[in-house]
């Protein structure tokens, strides 16, 4: 019930503030020429703080004409721009809203003035879209596809159907952003708009990724990249390269999605972009995670974590930062794990209070601004009481409608704390428990590692003896046959197929069964050995074996029946071939390989 009257107050303010913004945005024709006067000396006392902006142009104030010059329009709608981009939305309304009723006030307008017109249309639409006022962005948009038909002016028609594809998109109704898409890709195809194509494809590669078509998305992304110049248009370009590799990673085909990412890589690198450089590092770690390479994700995850700190990116880090939790999980190390977790909700709490604040301060704006117009301009007209009762009629509500919401919001607030408390409280206990089972098994798994040494040691030992024994009875059969009289010839005959029995003994079972239990013991050891030192052969692994278990030359001569000196020469030769120093003790060098 709480979270329906949240929102019905919410849809209440909302309703609010539209209204008074077009109450307000009607007053504007009171003392237009005055008003218009008094913004252009306003917009020309901030250009002329803005370095970015030509101050070769010459602004006469007192003319409203020298709004229609082409160049002082352009100054105009750039600096609205940048008001757009650095969330400053209100002034930005401002400045388009003057510039759209100017245009609307021309008694006979030509096609410059409708394409001008239209051009003040789209940042306010953008700008009221920011705000979360998507209702009055699209009556914005819907009158500039009005004007862009009746006007043969399709380059903006494409631009705003785009537009209203992606307020579609904003609240999750894909079909209709698909059908708005296309329907924008279909004019800008047709009138050779390419940049306007990107965006159009671009757009659609999301829809369809958002509903999991893979193959349809990576069609789209790939025709989006088609219009792109790889030299003009160098960031976005490599932009796409880390959209398509993410799309090949959601594809599970991890060596193309590193392909096109550590090229995106390479060349943000190169460029400094910084912003999407951090995203393409979030990408490939996401592809090494998934890999189970968690050594590599952390690894891109940590330098995604600096350059996000560097350029003070909460959102970037929030992200990096919950990114390496998942890692930690995965890797068991769950107190990690945990922390990192913390970090990410925190910064993620404080971007949206930020950017929550940032949106009620640019309302307030709104409503101060234009209340301020509105006063000056029915100040040089005439005192109209019934105006200003409905004006503060209507501030006093929504401010009461605010405080309401604030209310609301911080008992949810309270309310999720006291959740997320409680979910911590029980992941911590389940950690616990965790932590002490696995302590459980791992105390286990050792005591059955050192029973299976003890086992393969005592057959190790044994097959030692056995083959000293083989050997003792050979040298007393040589003995016997150099004491025996050279005429007694079947019993030499008889001692010799003894002996040369004795000699041929085969052993490969023996090795195949000390291979067994010497795998069981240390799983994998072979297989880490090859991969570390690919060129061994079967006898140079079978000696980094009895050497991982201690035996000494003497005592690996004797298993192997080769001599001491022999044994001690290829224990030198896997040295050198492995790059092992005679500093360094091969055992304890093995056993660390394969650990």
């Amino acid at each position: 019930m709480k979270i329906e009257c949240k929102s019905y107050f919410l849809v209440w303010m909302k309703a609010l503030l539209c209204l008074l913004i077009c109450f307000v945005l009607t007053n504007c024709h009171d003392k237009q020429q005055a008003s218009t006067q008094v913004l252009l000396a306003d917009i020309k006392t901030q250009l002329d703080m803005n370095d970015s902006v030509d101050h070769r142009l010459s602004i006469d104030i007192d003319s409203m004409a020298k709004v229609d010059n082409p160049d002082i329009f352009n100054v105009f709608h750039d600096y609205g721009r940048q008001l757009h981009f650095t969330g400053q939305q209100a002034k930005a309304i401002e400045l388009f809203a003057s510039l759209a009723y100017h245009y609307q006030s021309i008694p006979s307008p030509s096609t410059d003035d409708y394409e001008s017109l239209i051009k003040c249309y789209i940042p306010l639409g953008a700008a009221f879209e920011e705000l979360g006022l998507k209702n009055m962005a699209m009556d914005y948009y819907m009158q500039g596809i009005e004007i862009a038909e009746k006007h043969d002016l399709h380059l903006y028609r494409g631009t705003l159907l785009n537009n209203i594809g992606v307020i579609y998109f904003g609240v999750n109704d894909y079909k209709r952003a698909t059908e708005y898409f296309s329907e924008a890709s279909t004019i800008n195809l047709k009138y050779n708009h390419n940049h306007e194509l990107f965006l159009n494809y671009n757009n659609l590669a999301e829809v369809y990724l958002k509903n999991n078509d893979l193959t349809k998305s990576m069609d789209f992304s790939l025709k989006a990249l088609q219009y792109l110049n790889e030299q003009k248009d160098s960031e976005m370009y490599y932009m796409m390269h880390t959209n398509i590799g993410i799309i090949y990673t959601l594809r599970k085909n991890y060596p193309m999605a590193i392909s096109y990412i550590k090229n995106a890589i390479d060349h943000q690198q190169q460029q400094g972009s910084t912003t999407y450089l951090i995203s393409s590092y979030l990408a490939i770690a996401d592809v090494y995670s998934g890999m189970n390479q968690n050594d590599s994700a952390y690894l891109f995850l940590d330098k995604a974590l600096i350059l996000a700190q560097k350029t003070q990116n909460i959102c970037l880090q929030s992200q990096a930062l919950l990114s390496q939790s998942k890692v930690a999980k995965r890797q068991q190390d769950y107190n990690k794990s945990l922390l990192l977790l913390e970090k990410a909700d925190i910064l993620k709490d404080s971007v949206q209070r930020l950017d929550n604040r940032k949106k009620m301060e640019n309302w307030e704006k709104v409503y101060a601004l234009e209340k301020l117009n509105s006063i000056d301009r029915s100040v040089i007209s005439s005192w109209n009481p019934e105006k200003i009762f409905y004006m503060m009629a209507g501030i006093v509500a929504i401010l009461t409608c605010i405080i309401i919401l604030l209310c609301l919001i911080y008992k949810h607030k309270d309310k999720t704390l006291k959740h997320k408390e409680l979910r911590e409280q029980q992941l911590r206990q389940e950690q616990s428990e965790r932590i002490a089972a696995e302590e459980v098994k791992s105390k286990e798994m050792q005591e059955e590692i050192d029973q299976r040494n003890r086992q393969l040691t005592t057959y190790t030992l044994e097959k030692l003896r056995l083959n000293e024994c083989l050997a003792d009875i050979s040298n007393e059969l040589r003995q016997v046959l150099l004491e025996i009289n050279p005429r007694s010839k079947e019993h030499k005959e008889r001692l010799q197929g003894l002996l040369k029995k004795l000699l041929h003994l085969d052993a490969r079972n023996d090795w195949e069964e000390f291979q067994y239990y010497f795998e069981q013991v240390h799983p994998r050891f072979y297989e880490k050995l090859e991969a570390a030192f690919p060129t061994l052969t079967v006898k140079e692994k079978r000696l980094c074996a009895f050497i991982s278990l201690g035996l000494s030359t003497k005592e690996i001569a004797a298993i192997t029946f080769r001599e001491v000196r022999s044994c001690e020469s290829s224990r030198n030769r896997l040295r050198k071939k492995m790059g092992v120093s005679p500093d360094t003790d091969l055992t304890a060098f093995l056993r660390h390989l394969t650990h």
